[in-house]
């Protein structure tokens, strides 16, 4: 282990980038799942059919079933977790949120087994969203529940809405999900060709042969990223009201590009290449229009 990173565990530094949502607050969310399953606090579409017609205590296949239709895959406990990606446990926190229930219970005349005849789910998401805040607090996530939809409050993104660029984005979570796993040398390099494969899909998503490339010289090839987005902010961010975005933009986009070719890699210049890399992301994507307020297709 690098001195730098045994100086993050002795809290000597902070950490520039949280611990993986898979390491520690993933077993605890499970827990905490398993706790609400065993005292019966979901909602009735997940109790099983007693012999009278009416919802009785949490059926586990039923919550199964609903997981793997949320996630389009595994069920509910999930058995390989470790593939698990950083969007699909934000997405399965905010899926037990609209599951919980404080159920009113009552004993069946004619079955003699316990009904649910009622509950307080507001008060039982109010509980819900305490604990899953306390989690993220307690493990260092950069996240916060908050009405049923997981937030990002780090401050290192602007953005808490997706862009609509599938590639890109999937690129970005790996980003995440490596730097807070490497160690080596080679890991980090590692991550410095991912940030460049961001950067060259974003490029080849806004470039426009015929409306950015100069008239001087022939356009660039597909992985040009650099020349494609420099071409880019030349023709999109005309005139001298545009100035100064035109320099943050280039310098922004130079800082990534320097960062990605290093070869002697560790875990500080990784994770300045992964700002770099995001932040060339949403300046293309503001520049593109992704961050107005009306909708986008998704391209």
């Amino acid at each position: 282990m690098t001195e730098e990173r045994k100086q993050v565990q002795l809290g000597t530094v902070r950490p520039i980038h949280p611990e993986p949502l898979l390491s520690r607050f993933w077993p605890a969310f499970v827990a905490y799942v398993a706790d609400l399953v065993e005292a019966g606090d979901l909602d009735c579409r997940f109790g099983f059919q007693t012999r009278c017609g009416n919802a009785g205590g949490c059926d586990p296949e039923a919550l199964s079933r609903a997981v793997r239709q949320r996630l389009g895959r595994f069920g509910w406990p999930i058995a390989h977790s470790s593939s698990l990606r950083p969007r699909e446990i934000l997405d399965v926190v905010e899926f037990f949120f609209g599951c919980v229930s404080l159920p009113t219970w009552d004993i069946c005349a004619f079955c003699e087994q316990r009904h649910i005849v009622g509950g307080d789910d507001l008060l039982a998401q109010e509980n819900y969203t305490r604990a899953i805040n306390q989690l993220f607090s307690r493990f260092a996530q950069r996240f916060a529940l908050r009405d049923g939809k997981v937030r990002d409050h780090s401050g290192a993104r602007a953005f808490e809405e997706p862009i609509g660029w599938p590639r890109v984005e999937r690129g970005i979570e790996e980003i995440h999900s490596r730097l807070g796993q490497a160690e080596t040398e080679e890991q980090f390099q590692a991550i410095g060709l991912l940030c460049r494969e961001v950067v060259v899909s974003v490029a080849q998503v806004v470039y426009d042969a015929q409306r950015h490339s100069s008239g001087d010289v022939g356009p660039p090839s597909v992985t040009d990223a650099k020349g494609m987005l420099d071409g880019y902010i030349e023709a999109e961010l005309t005139g001298g009201p545009n100035e100064g975005v035109r320099r943050h933009a280039k310098a922004t986009l130079s800082l990534a590009n320097d960062l990605q070719h290093h070869r002697t890699a560790n875990y500080r210049q990784a994770a300045l290449c992964a700002e770099a890399t995001i932040s060339v992301v949403n300046l293309m994507a503001i520049i593109s229009g992704r961050r107005d307020r009306a909708s986008h297709p998704v391209v």
